[in-house]
């Protein structure tokens, strides 16, 4: 992959990675048939290891079905839910997305066009759907070029072993630090993630 990234930093990790781990892959934006799956995949893999994540996921999509749309996830109990791994908490978050999908307070076709921030501002309104979750949207679902997500532990962690800056600082300054990627604020998260792994 060629690097439009000219901090110098960035661009010896990209190596780095590509190296140890191998090319990156390239992702495209999802269809706005799949933004609810994704919003209710994030919320679900919220603080837990991929490998759990994706086991209490596919669980819940095993109730659905094979169907899983919002009416669906709505006819799914509580109960149900939580025996499939989740937390009461997430369990009515998921259900939360659902009713927004349903009520018309997010609608797919639209979200596919508002700017990065009038995204963010219409995901937070589900309750359960924080700045970092719809975050996470825009740079995976969207693939949206240019989203630095600072409250990412992460992200902050592979920031501070690569620029020598405490884990500890203020946010400012890790945004502050990231303006240097930008148009590629995305990419560079992606590299510095991956560096975590070397």
């Amino acid at each position: 992959m060629i690097i439009q990234i000219s901090d110098p930093i960035i661009r010896k990790l990209h190596q780095r990675v590509e190296e140890q781990l191998g090319p990156f892959p390239s992702f495209k934006p999802a269809r706005p048939n799949e933004y609810f799956e994704s919003l209710v995949e994030s919320v679900v893999s919220q603080q837990l290891s991929t490998k759990v994540a994706d086991t209490i996921f596919g669980r819940v999509k095993a109730l659905t079905a094979k169907d899983f749309s919002p009416q669906k996830l709505l006819a799914i109990s509580i109960e149900d839910l939580r025996q499939a791994g989740l937390s009461y908490a997430k369990a009515s978050y998921v259900q939360n997305i659902a009713k927004a999908w349903e009520e018309g307070l997010v609608e797919p076709q639209a979200l596919k066009d508002l700017e990065d921030e009038a995204v963010i501002e219409q995901l937070v309104q589900i309750k359960g759907v924080g700045r970092w979750t719809a975050e996470m949207f825009l740079m995976f679902t969207l693939a949206r070029p240019d989203i630095f997500s600072v409250g990412d532990y992460g992200l902050r962690q592979a920031v501070s072993r690569a620029y020598d800056l405490p884990a500890t600082s203020q946010p400012s300054a890790f945004e502050q630090l990231a303006k240097r990627w930008s148009p590629h604020r995305t990419l560079a998260s992606r590299i510095l993630w991956k560096s975590l792994e070397l």
